[in-house]
Parts: structure tokens; sequence; C-alpha cells
């Protein structure tokens, strides 16, 4: 079998395509995108909105996005910075502001405002979106949807997702209310103080999660 050598010369680096910018960065996956805002022919008047969730070291943000030819359109978007001021009887357990409960939060506040901005009867509908997240059993980013599904917006999923779900037993709702609710950070909060000192002023000491 004869093999044919391939000499990268000048007809090659002509016909070379370099990638785009935000994939040689690793910030976008293309090849879900395209699946995520593309709509069906039967459908190409009607919007396709995508609900946008990012966790980044500190915060966490959602958005409520419709894409068009021309780019992105941000409809509604919310921060957890939002919560630092105005839940003052959370910092009690943690000033974190991209745990579980908080994340819960940020959805259904972006939840709320969307369908107090939107005064049309139509039930919201959107996709979740998450980007480069790996969607792993108990990511954040469901806790954010689970959030926005409660107040009013419908977003398929399944829940085997949740960390609530078991494959023998299957999904329980009340263990997912206690992780909403940040009572496994308060019994962890607990066990610290009483175990380790050092170890829960380094964890959940005000000055240290600012």
């Amino acid at each position: 079998m004869n093999f044919i050598r391939i000499k990268k010369n000048n007809s090659y680096h002509s016909r070379f395509q370099v990638k785009w910018r935000r994939r040689r960065e690793g910030k976008t996956d293309y090849y879900s995108r395209k699946r995520l805002i593309c709509q069906d022919k039967r459908k190409f008047q009607n919007q396709k909105f995508r609900f946008v969730v990012r966790i980044s070291k500190k915060f966490v943000r959602c958005q409520y996005v419709c894409s068009f030819l021309y780019g992105d359109e941000i409809d509604e978007s919310t921060n957890s910075r939002n919560f630092l001021r105005r839940i003052n009887y959370y910092t009690r357990v943690n000033r974190s502001l991209k745990n579980f409960p908080i994340a819960y939060l940020t959805g259904a506040e972006l939840a709320g405002k969307y369908k107090t901005k939107d005064k049309n009867s139509k039930p919201v509908s959107a996709i979740l979106d998450i980007g480069l997240t790996r969607s792993t059993i108990g990511q954040k980013v469901f806790a954010v949807m689970q959030g926005a599904v409660d107040c009013g917006i419908f977003i398929p999923h399944s829940e085997k997702k949740f960390p609530a779900y078991n494959p023998k037993d299957g999904f329980s709702k009340e263990i997912l209310e206690e992780r909403v609710s940040g009572k496994h950070i308060l019994e962890y909060r607990c066990l610290l103080a009483e175990g380790d000192e050092e170890a829960f002023n380094k964890q959940f000491n005000p000055k240290n999660n600012r």
C-alpha cells in the first residue's frame, strides 16, 4: 500500500481556515450553540428563547436571551450579587453568592422579573443553556433552572440531574427542598464549629466570604 505524504506548502496554507476566536479560547462550543439557536422552519416566525446560566468563581449570572441573525438580544438578566445586601438573614449561614440556595433564588428572581415585564398572556418557555459546564448530578445550574421553573417558566428538563435523585429510590422532593433551604450548609457549619475551629474561621468567617 502506497502512502502519500501531504506537504504543507503555500497552497495548503492559503486554504487553511483559522477557528473562531472564542472556539480557540475554549469559551464557546459552537457545535452545541448551533443546535440551541436553530429554529424549525415550521416555527420560523416564533422566537426561540434560551435560559443562559453561567457560574463564575464568586457569582451566579443568568439571562433570558433570544438569538437573531445580527446577534443575541438579552431580554432580562440578573446576578446573585443583588442578594448581598437584600438578604441579611442569610448571612448568618454563609456569605457565599454561588451556593445551591443562592443559585435557586437567582433563577427565581429572573423568572419573576421577566414575567412582570412581559404583559402577554402566552406561556413563557425557554431552553436551558449551560455553556461549557459539565451536566453532572447536583450541578448548581440545575438549581437556577429549578428556581425559574417554580416561578412559572417552562424549561424542558429531567429530574435525574438533581442531587435529590437516586437510581434506586427515584426523585425525592423533600431532599431537594432541604438543599434549597440551605439546611446542608447549616449542618456542615455546626459540624466545623464543634470539631475544627481553624477550618470554620477559614470558610465561614464573614471577612473571607465577601
